[in-house]
């Protein structure tokens, strides 16, 4: 009987000694699995970044891929404008005058009050010899040199400032037009200067400036699917409101309607081959 604390102590001890090494167990463990869990992340935070990284290089490389044919693209564009074909669809661009000498041939007045010859510009004079005027207006068109396309004349107009209808309404006064037939893009443009009164507008005088240099004014008009189609190039003053005694002033050469897209804001403009006359068959 004297055995049995012995044995009862043993086995005290060897439930202790049991539950040291569970609890050693469940330690490792649980480190392990801490471990297992900083593994992971680490694992995790490196893929996330290869994956960062790979995406950043391919929408780098797409956006480097898209700018070059943008690039291209906007290239081809500049030179297909700049080598387009321009056909002159308007007569007597150098603004010849009619044998009495009142007026520019094959142009119509419109509500124009006069119009007079202020300048013939010639090819071949050295620029220096040249009149300020002249100059100016070749300078709208990238041309202040001594020797181009062929002599043009620069006209002043004094244009009426309204019209009057027949039910005695007064409207916008119209000037210096052809009806010109046409069946693709065109331009209609002219070197213009504003001298005094209202300023016009539209065609020959779109944008035009008050008391500014002599400057290519005119519009880009594309074509839909109509073809059978014509206009006439009237610049306007919409001058209703003021007396008929304020007459409105500008100066004017090589106004013309031309085939194609001829890009005005670079001042890329000239004399234009004509095409012929117009056929009435």
């Amino acid at each position: 009987m004297s055995d049995i604390p012995n044995i009862t102590s043993v086995v005290n001890s060897a439930t202790e000694l049991l539950d040291d090494i569970r609890g050693g167990a469940i330690t490792r463990m649980k480190a392990q699995h801490e471990q297992a869990l900083d593994n992971f992340g680490d694992e995790k935070a490196q893929k996330l970044s290869e994956f960062n990284n790979q995406k950043t290089s391919a929408l780098n490389d797409l956006a480097n891929r898209a700018n070059a044919v943008i690039e291209s693209v906007e290239s081809h564009l500049a030179e297909s404008q700049d080598q387009q074909t321009h056909m002159r669809l308007t007569k007597n661009q150098a603004l010849i005058p009619s044998p009495d000498g009142s007026f520019p041939l094959h142009w119509t007045k419109g509500h124009i009050k006069a119009a007079k010859i202020i300048e013939t510009v010639e090819s071949g004079t050295p620029v220096n010899e040249r009149s300020h005027t002249a100059r100016e207006f070749l300078s709208a068109i990238n041309c202040d040199v001594q020797y181009f396309a062929g002599r043009f004349h620069i006209w002043e107009l004094e244009i009426n400032p309204h019209r009057v209808n027949s039910g005695g309404q007064q409207l916008e006064s119209y000037f210096l037009y052809q009806s010109v037939r046409y069946s693709s893009a065109i331009t209609m443009a002219a070197v213009v200067k504003h001298i005094s009164g209202v300023i016009p507008s539209r065609f020959f005088c779109e944008e035009l400036q008050a008391n500014a240099p002599a400057k290519l004014c005119g519009v880009n008009i594309g074509i839909g699917s109509t073809r059978n189609s014509y206009l006439n190039t009237t610049s306007q003053v919409h001058g209703q409101h003021v007396p008929l005694s304020e007459t409105t002033v500008i100066q004017i050469a090589l106004p013309a309607v031309v085939t194609g897209n001829v890009d005005i804001k670079q001042g890329a403009w000239g004399q234009f081959p004509f095409i012929g006359e117009q056929a009435y068959d």
